[in-house]
Protein backbone atom coordinates (compact mmCIF):
# COMPACT_ATOMS: atom_id res chain seq x y z
CA UNK A 1 0.00 0.00 0.00
CA UNK A 2 1.53 3.30 -1.07
CA UNK A 3 -0.66 5.27 1.32
CA UNK A 4 -1.49 8.96 1.58
CA UNK A 5 1.15 11.70 1.77
CA UNK A 6 2.81 12.04 5.17
CA UNK A 7 4.27 15.29 6.53
CA UNK A 8 6.74 15.16 9.42
CA UNK A 9 6.69 18.14 11.76
CA UNK A 10 9.29 18.82 14.46
CA UNK A 11 6.77 19.72 17.13
CA UNK A 12 7.73 21.49 20.33
CA UNK A 13 11.18 22.84 19.56
CA UNK A 14 12.80 25.42 21.80
CA UNK A 15 15.23 27.88 20.23
CA UNK A 16 15.54 25.48 17.29
CA UNK A 17 16.68 22.63 19.53
CA UNK A 18 15.03 19.37 20.47
CA UNK A 19 11.73 18.29 19.07
CA UNK A 20 9.21 15.56 18.89
CA UNK A 21 9.05 14.54 15.23
CA UNK A 22 5.40 13.86 14.50
CA UNK A 23 3.95 12.44 11.30
CA UNK A 24 0.72 14.04 10.07
CA UNK A 25 -1.66 12.52 7.53
CA UNK A 26 -4.76 14.13 6.02
CA UNK A 27 -7.07 11.16 6.39
CA UNK A 28 -9.66 10.87 3.63
CA UNK A 29 -11.81 8.53 5.78
CA UNK A 30 -11.03 5.55 3.53
CA UNK A 31 -8.26 4.39 5.85
CA UNK A 32 -9.05 1.62 8.28
CA UNK A 33 -7.57 1.50 11.76
CA UNK A 34 -5.26 -1.26 10.48
CA UNK A 35 -4.10 1.12 7.71
CA UNK A 36 -3.49 3.89 10.25
CA UNK A 37 -1.51 1.55 12.47
CA UNK A 38 0.59 0.38 9.50
CA UNK A 39 1.31 3.98 8.45
CA UNK A 40 2.30 4.84 12.03
CA UNK A 41 4.72 1.89 12.01
CA UNK A 42 6.30 3.05 8.72
CA UNK A 43 6.78 6.73 9.52
CA UNK A 44 9.74 6.32 11.85
CA UNK A 45 8.21 8.80 14.32
CA UNK A 46 6.92 7.97 17.77
CA UNK A 47 3.38 9.02 16.83
CA UNK A 48 1.23 9.92 13.83
CA UNK A 49 -1.73 12.32 13.74
CA UNK A 50 -4.55 11.51 11.33
CA UNK A 51 -6.73 14.50 10.44
CA UNK A 52 -10.26 13.85 9.18
CA UNK A 53 -11.24 17.12 7.54
CA UNK A 54 -14.41 15.74 5.95
CA UNK A 55 -16.59 18.02 8.06
CA UNK A 56 -16.08 21.74 7.66
CA UNK A 57 -17.08 22.78 11.18
CA UNK A 58 -15.09 20.35 13.37
CA UNK A 59 -11.95 18.40 12.48
CA UNK A 60 -11.41 15.00 14.04
CA UNK A 61 -7.82 14.11 14.86
CA UNK A 62 -6.76 10.62 15.94
CA UNK A 63 -3.31 9.50 17.03
CA UNK A 64 -1.58 6.19 16.38
CA UNK A 65 1.79 4.74 17.40
CA UNK A 66 3.44 1.48 16.44
CA UNK A 67 1.69 -0.01 19.50
CA UNK A 68 -1.83 1.24 18.68
CA UNK A 69 -4.13 4.22 19.10
CA UNK A 70 -3.59 6.96 21.69
CA UNK A 71 -6.49 8.80 23.28
CA UNK A 72 -4.69 12.12 23.01
CA UNK A 73 -1.25 13.49 22.09
CA UNK A 74 -0.12 17.05 22.80
CA UNK A 75 2.71 17.03 20.24
CA UNK A 76 0.33 15.51 17.71
CA UNK A 77 -2.21 18.28 18.21
CA UNK A 78 0.45 20.94 17.67
CA UNK A 79 1.80 19.18 14.56
CA UNK A 80 -1.69 18.69 13.08
CA UNK A 81 -2.58 22.35 13.58
CA UNK A 82 0.75 23.45 12.05
CA UNK A 83 0.13 21.36 8.92
CA UNK A 84 -3.39 22.74 8.56
CA UNK A 85 -2.16 26.34 8.88
CA UNK A 86 0.63 25.72 6.36
CA UNK A 87 -1.77 24.13 3.86
CA UNK A 88 -4.22 27.02 4.14
CA UNK A 89 -1.65 29.74 3.47
CA UNK A 90 -3.55 31.94 5.92
CA UNK A 91 -1.96 34.14 8.55
CA UNK A 92 -4.35 32.81 11.20
CA UNK A 93 -7.25 30.37 11.42
CA UNK A 94 -9.88 29.60 14.03
CA UNK A 95 -11.73 26.30 14.18
CA UNK A 96 -12.79 23.34 16.26
CA UNK A 97 -11.11 19.99 16.81
CA UNK A 98 -12.44 16.73 18.20
CA UNK A 99 -9.87 14.52 19.88
CA UNK A 100 -10.19 11.85 22.56
CA UNK A 101 -13.93 12.34 22.93
CA UNK A 102 -13.63 16.09 23.51
CA UNK A 103 -14.24 19.04 21.20
CA UNK A 104 -12.38 22.28 21.73
CA UNK A 105 -11.71 25.58 19.96
CA UNK A 106 -8.43 26.00 18.11
CA UNK A 107 -6.47 28.99 16.90
CA UNK A 108 -3.74 28.38 14.36
CA UNK A 109 -1.16 31.11 13.97
CA UNK A 110 2.49 31.13 12.94
CA UNK A 111 5.13 30.81 15.59
CA UNK A 112 6.86 34.08 16.25
CA UNK A 113 10.50 34.00 17.24
CA UNK A 114 11.04 35.28 20.77
CA UNK A 115 13.49 38.07 21.45
CA UNK A 116 16.40 37.34 23.78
Amino acid sequence: MAGPPVAVVNACTRDGQGSSPTAVVIDDATLTDDDRHAIACRTGTSHTAFIDASTADTLTVRFFTSAGELTNCGHGIIAAQAVLLHRSGAAEQHGRQRTGGRTFATTREPLLASAH
